[in-house]
């Protein structure tokens, strides 16, 4: 017999058939015969297949790690080499942990990489670990730590790619093999800009060369005093290149990390400069408060900037050029100067940081001559009348200034090309306590204006300044306020009659000097006529009269300005004009429909107002159909005289009140309803209910019957109220009967009535 675990124990692995070969050909006749025992106590019968004479093969497939016993009996008796002892395990069930054990790991050259086999759910064999690296295959000491647990250790001495091999009875565990990335930080070189000065908004650049550190990313970071984008590109020859752009001033600190390891010179810094960040001030920059004769002053602040040289020069308006001297002020970053101005004009001031130009450099210094400055007052308007000389006349001041509230008022003033600087106006009181908005506007050089606009009347001092310095003196100003301006009376009112003479009240005595304006348009825009007169204390008076009706707008207006609510929206109405006509108010019928309709387009539009008065509610209901049209039904129950009051803004229109007799219809003997009478089986004598109360007519009823040739024995009728009247009648005897009804000479529903 051949096949594992004869002559000796075999190590074999679940799912891998065991084999064996049985050659009788010396043994005489007879049948081989193979049995299994397996770990789980069951003996189990292995098929064997006779290959050639006397030479048989028996094949048996493990599913279960543990020992097997294999018996080979010939003539029921065991073979001398049996049983084979077979130990087979399961290489699925070894779990494995370590660097690269599931996915990639990344390690660092001489760092110790340790690995745990498990094979306690695995059966018995034998664990064997092997290493594939930049320098060969290396086999691995595994360590029995007992419980079926086994540790494999190797340290990497080069960068590259290893793959750790773990096998189990000769077969590869599932999580194997194990893939380590080595790496060696140690040799990535950086090299660019390390430790140098940049300027904001200038590409800082450096170049980090890993391609004989092995496999692994390389990671740079920016850490400053904002965000930055670090961006990266390839080079040929393995290595990258870095750009950053920073963007605020200060120390950007750039760590550089390869395989997430630290590398050599890292972290490193880059230092920025912000030449924008430069703040220039002075009297010799700005011009304000520089004056021929006076020092103007050069301050430049670069505590925001970083540090670099700081270089100042001049050019006076003949074209001469000078250096300031700038001294710097206890290391601070702050630098002052001055020059001497001579000459009216503009100067001009180059500064430099850093080599580079400072925002706005260079400046232009306009250095004036105050002295030459005049300011130009308008004269007031006529209709302002001579209201406010008086309190003028006993003014120190220059000459007063007439201005509006929440209206512009514009001043001119005009320097020269020789004496150019910056305009002030000082108002007294300060706006901040009356309320003003002011602002000047270069109409061409050597031409400005001033524009100012008050927000209360209060009245103020008004004094310009060129480069802080006063120009003339002081100029009063008088400030009218259209929103104190006080208007009443009917003529502004909602509701104005057509033809008569409407009046309107206006109180200018809290506006200040000066004259209100009317227009009056009515609903064609055509103008309306009026008057306006002054009264007492500053009152006025106008005066119009409306002819059409409709709506009309008055715009009252005090120094070109509308007063408070104006332009008003007055409508007008006339009552003359309502048109009322329509059936309904001529007559009508009792229980019949009827209408009337109202129309207020010509008199102004608007709801009417219809009252209905009589003998009963006739449930008037009315309809606006829109434009000043109002349809109007009603339906009457009872006879008699009614009213009907129809009233436009409280006063009868023409023709109201309007007297509307009702009275019952023609006749209709169709109307007529019978109560009580059977046609098929009527009784005799019997009676029966004509009612008549909507069939119209003043009461004639006609009533007859019998035979062809014997009347009937009798016949009545009763009224019984509102047109309803009671027949009896007695026909007596056989034979073909008939009953003729008639509602003024025609027959009712059914008559004659035959039975």
């Amino acid at each position: 017999v051949t096949g594992p675990g004869i002559n000796g124990e075999a190590q074999e692995c679940v799912e891998q058939p065991l084999c064996y070969t049985i050659d009788t050909t010396q043994a005489g006749d007879g049948k081989p015969e193979v049995t299994v025992d397996g770990p789980d106590g069951c003996n189990k019968d292995v098929d064997i297949e006779e290959t050639s004479d006397g030479v048989y093969q028996a094949k048996y497939t493990p599913d279960l790690p543990g020992d097997y016993k294999v018996h080979v009996n010939y003539c029921d008796t065991e073979v001398p080499s049996s049983p084979a002892n077979v130990h087979v395990a399961d290489p699925s069930k070894v779990v494995v942990t370590g660097p690269g054990i599931n996915d990639e790991s990344c390690e660092c050259v001489e760092n110790p990489l340790l690995y745990a086999i498990d094979t306690s759910g695995a059966g018995p064999g034998d664990v064997r670990v092997t290493v594939d690296g930049p320098d060969g295959s290396q086999e691995l000491e595994v360590v029995d730590t007992g419980d079926d647990m086994y540790t494999a250790e190797f340290t990497p001495k080069d960068p590259g790619q290893y793959q750790v091999h773990i096998n189990y009875n000769d077969k590869e565990v599932p999580s194997s093999p194990a893939t380590v990335d080595v790496v060696d930080p140690g040799k990535v070189i950086i090299s660019g800009d390390i430790g140098a000065y940049v300027k904001v908004d200038t590409p800082a650049r450096f170049n980090v060369n890993a391609v004989n550190a092995g496999k692994g990313d390389i990671n740079a970071k920016v850490h400053g005093p904002s965000d930055t984008d670090l961006v990266c590109e390839d080079v040929a020859d393995g290595s990258k290149n870095y750009t950053f752009t920073p963007n605020v001033v200060g120390d950007h600190i750039v760590t550089v990390d390869f395989a997430d390891k630290p590398v050599p010179n890292s972290p490193f810094s880059i230092k920025a400069y912000d030449p924008s960040k430069v703040e220039v001030t002075g009297s010799g920059i700005t011009g304000d408060g520089a004056r021929v004769g006076l020092p103007a002053v050069v301050e430049v602040d670069a505590t925001k900037s970083g540090e670099a040289p700081v270089a100042v020069s001049v050019r006076t308006p003949s074209g001469e050029v000078s250096v300031v001297e700038m001294t710097p002020e206890n290391e601070s970053g702050i630098y002052k100067g001055d020059y001497l101005p001579q000459e009216p004009g503009i100067y001009d001031v180059d500064v430099k940081y850093g080599n580079e130009p400072v925002p706005d450099s260079p400046f232009h210094a306009p250095i004036p001559d105050p002295e030459s400055v005049t300011v130009q007052v308008a004269e007031p308007e006529l209709e302002a009348g001579v209201d406010w000389q008086d309190s003028l006349e006993s003014s120190p001041l220059s000459k007063p200034i007439l201005a509006t509230v929440d209206k512009p008022t514009t001043l001119d003033i005009y320097t020269n090309e020789n004496a150019p600087g910056k305009l002030e106006a000082i108002f007294d009181p300060d706006p901040s306590e009356a309320p003003l908005d002011y602002e000047f506007t270069e109409v061409e050089p050597g031409h400005q204006q001033l524009t100012f606009t008050p927000h209360d009347a209060a009245p103020r001092n008004l004094a310009v300044l060129c480069n802080g310095h006063p120009v003339g003196k002081p100029h009063k100003i008088i400030v009218r306020d259209p929103r104190a301006v006080k208007a009443y009376g009917p003529g502004i009112g909602s509701n104005l009659p057509a033809h008569n003479i409407a009046e309107i009240f206006i109180d200018t005595s809290e506006a200040g000097p000066g004259k209100p304006t009317c227009s009056i348009t009515d609903p064609l825009t055509n103008e309306v006529e009026f008057t306006l007169e002054k009264g007492e204390d500053k009152k006025w008076v106008v005066q119009y009269t409306p002819e059409i009706p409709g709506h009309h707008t008055v715009a009252l207006d005090f120094v070109g300005c509308p007063i408070s609510d104006s332009p008003y929206k007055v409508f007008v109405y006339d009552p003359t004009r309502v048109k009322a006509y329509g059936p309904g108010l001529k007559k009508a019928y009792l229980f019949g429909e009827t209408e009337f309709t109202v129309e207020t387009t010509e008199a102004g539009g608007g709801e009417v107002e219809i009252t209905p008065d009589g003998p009963q509610d006739v449930g008037l209901e009315v309809t606006d159909e829109q434009e000043g049209k109002f349809h109007a039904t009603y339906t009457p129950l009872v006879t008699g005289l009614y009213t009907f009051h129809i009233k436009y803004k409280g006063v009868n229109v023409p023709g109201s009140p309007y007297e509307v007799p009702v009275v019952r219809p023609p006749p209709d003997a169709s109307k007529c309803v019978m109560e009580g009478f059977n046609e098929e089986e009527p009784e005799n004598p019997g009676d029966f209910i004509i009612d008549a109360e909507k069939a119209g007519g003043s009461g004639v009823l006609e009533v007859s019957g019998g035979e062809s040739e014997t009347p009937a024995n009798h016949l009545s009728v009763d009224h019984m109220g509102n047109f309803k009247f009671k027949v009896k009648f007695d026909m007596p005897g056989s034979g073909n009967k008939v009953l003729n009804l008639k509602w003024h000479g025609e027959h009712v529903p059914g008559s004659p009535f035959n039975f």
